[in-house]
């Protein structure tokens, strides 16, 4: 009898073990999360994975990056500057399980891929024919990056799309507007733990006819 119930006993562990082999084979890939990150000091990109087991979300593996991919062309690359302060990485998105979830950076790095009806890289070709802007406009695009001002990129890139005034006032219109749309939306700022420094970097953006209606 004794031999008998220990005979069951080990069937049993065995059958646990085993069923809770497959649970854990069964779960492995709901537990990788990839990502994506995007870097205003170099325009990089670069991918990063773990392992995190799912509903209690508690990571059960270190990152592992990939090498730095750039994420422009030369021609704008040329006129950035490469900011002595720490390295920053702002998320582009994140796939855990079987969906992705995009963010603001998303925003930058699908502009910088838009593409002609030719195929070429659409700022790539803008910087190339509209070389003095391109000067003002991609450091400007970058110092926005730095402060998580994505979600106006967009607007901005719009603006100089479609910009038809002369290469000496393109600075001053340029900063004018995004002031404006910048300031429109101080709310959605103000509560950031790098909201003075913003605020320190958007003030001399303000034309002078609208310092003194401040």
């Amino acid at each position: 009898m004794g031999q008998s119930n220990k005979s069951s006993r080990k069937r049993y562990l065995l059958l646990v073990f085993t069923l809770g082999l497959i649970a854990l084979v069964a779960c492995i890939p709901f537990t990788k999360i990839d990502g994506t990150e995007f870097s205003p000091n170099a325009f990089q990109t670069r991918s990063f994975s773990y392992y995190r087991l799912p509903f209690i979300k508690l990571r059960v593996s270190r990152t592992t990056l990939t090498i730095p991919n750039q994420a422009t062309e030369l021609e704008i690359l040329k006129h950035l500057s490469r900011p002595a302060s720490e390295e920053l990485w702002h998320p582009v998105a994140l796939a855990p399980y079987d969906e992705t979830k995009r963010y603001p950076a998303a925003l930058l790095v699908d502009s910088l891929a838009r593409r002609t009806p030719e195929g070429n890289h659409l700022w790539a070709a803008w910087s190339a024919l509209h070389p003095n802007q391109a000067a003002t406009l991609w450091p400007f695009i970058q110092s926005m990056a730095m402060y998580n001002l994505y979600l106006e990129i967009p607007e901005i890139l719009q603006f100089v799309e479609n910009y038809q005034g002369p290469d000496n006032q393109f600075k001053s219109d340029l900063h004018s507007f995004a002031y404006d749309l910048v300031n429109q939306r101080r709310d959605l700022y103000t509560h950031s733990p790098d909201w003075e420094n913003l605020q320190a970097w958007l003030d001399p953006l303000i034309p002078p006819q609208k310092s003194n209606t401040r």
